[in-house]
This record gives C-alpha cells, structure tokens and sequence, in this order.
C-alpha cells in the first residue's frame, strides 16, 4: 500500500563515502629482498626483489604493502605511475596517520 501519494519503493539507497589514502612512493624493483624504508623527500622508499616486468614488481609492491599495512590486497591500488618509480598509491579505509603507524610498526 502506498501513503501519501508517492509512488515508489519506500528504500532509498545511500552510498557510503570510502575514505581512500594517497602515498606517494619510490620503488626498487630487482632488490635483494622486499622492504619498506622511510620517508624521504615527501616519498615512502620501498624496495621488491621482483623484477619490473609484466607487471611483477607491481604486484610485489601492493602484496607488501598489504601485508605491512593488514589489509586486503583489493584495498590497495596504484592509482598513476604504474610503469614508473615513482607512483601514488590509494589504500582504501586507512587514514593516512594509521598508515603512518602501521608501518613504523613493521
């Protein structure tokens, strides 16, 4: 039964507002093992053993961060800079000062 005239159904989505992150970091594929140094000149320095093809040293990158950070891989992304050094990486559901700590904890 409808009330007050409107037609409709009575739901009405909301989308939820996901707070998304942005670090800029350096990464150093082809490293002697994968780690995560400090911040340097405004950039988070991070080294991968994998090499910087197909993709490889990317995909490094973001299992690193991942687990340093506890969460998800699906939660971190590289959002420019995918070929590059130099990339800004967008995690989802962190502020930046729980990042911050999070990783002068690991």
């Amino acid at each position: 039964m409808n009330r007050g005239g409107r037609l409709g159904s009575p739901f009405i989505l909301k989308r939820k507002a996901v707070a998304e992150a942005r670090i800029r970091v350096r990464v150093q594929p082809n490293a002697s093992r994968d780690e995560i140094g400090c911040f340097e000149k405004g950039l988070l320095k991070i080294w991968v053993a994998a090499p910087p093809r197909k993709g490889e040293a990317n995909d490094a990158l973001v299992a690193l961060l991942a687990k340093k950070l506890k969460v998800g891989r699906g939660r971190i992304s590289i959002l420019k800079g995918t070929t590059a050094r130099e990339k800004v990486i967008g995690v989802e559901g962190l502020p930046l000062d729980e990042i911050e700590e999070r990783l002068r904890a690991s």
